[in-house]
Formats: C-alpha cells, sequence, structure tokens
C-alpha cells in the first residue's frame, strides 16, 4: 500500500521520548502505524510521568499524527484530549 509517509522516514528520536521505541522495536498495533502512514491519527493512548521538552506531566492522553514540516522532515504532532 502507497502511503504519503514511509515508515523509514518515522522519527524514531521523538518515538523513543515518548516510550514507543526501544531497541529497534515501535511499540506501536499495526493499526495505530498504518494510520500514521497514511497521516491520520492514532487511537488514544495515555502516556505517564512524560518529560519533553524541560515539562513534566503526570499523565497525558493523546492522539499522535505525522505532520511533513517545509524543509520536508517528518515531526511527530501530539494532540491531547481534554
Amino acid at each position: 500500500m502507497e502511503t504519503p509517509i514511509k515508515e523509514k522516514e518515522l522519527p524514531i528520536g521523538e518515538l523513543e521520548k515518548l516510550g514507543l521505541y526501544k531497541d529497534g522495536v515501535l511499540a506501536l498495533q499495526d493499526g495505530d502505524v498504518v494510520a500514521l502512514l497514511a497521516g491520520r491519527r492514532t487511537e488514544l493512548r495515555s502516556f505517564y510521568n512524560l518529560e519533553m521538552d524541560g515539562f513534566k506531566m503526570r499523565q497525558l492522553d493523546a492522539k499522535l499524527s505525522l505532520l511533513r514540516e517545509e524543509d520536508g522532515k517528518v515531526a511527530l504532532k501530539i494532540n491531547p484530549i481534554y
């Protein structure tokens, strides 16, 4: 299946920060990976004890998506659900 984003373009560093990539293994369900590569959002995920960009969060409920930036790089977008 042809997708707008290729698996080799996944932002591994950002996924590692969220605990979704470790030791070469992606900790996402197949349906979520397909959604990301197709430019859609994942299912709702709960993250605990996050530390990102100087912020600490005890819990964050969010859906993830990928965005191709103007320079062509793919970035991870966190879409919080309140």
